[in-house]
């Protein structure tokens, strides 16, 4: 395995992913919670920041 850069091609699906965990995880504490945990605004301005990577396993 190692980790290499998250290509743009691949943004969409991290973000998906990065919701979904951030909201099971809120929801298992907390309940159900029909506001969206992590919007996509929070998660553009984090990848924005300077000195700022992300990324992620491969096989």
């Amino acid at each position: 395995m190692e980790l290499i850069e998250l290509q743009d091609e691949d943004l969409s699906k991290f973000k998906m992913l990065l919701q979904e965990s951030f909201q099971y995880g809120y929801e298992n504490v907390y309940g159900k919670c029909e506001e969206l945990i992590l919007p996509e605004k929070d998660i553009d301005e984090c990848l924005k920041k300077e000195n700022s990577n992300v990324y992620v396993m491969k096989k």
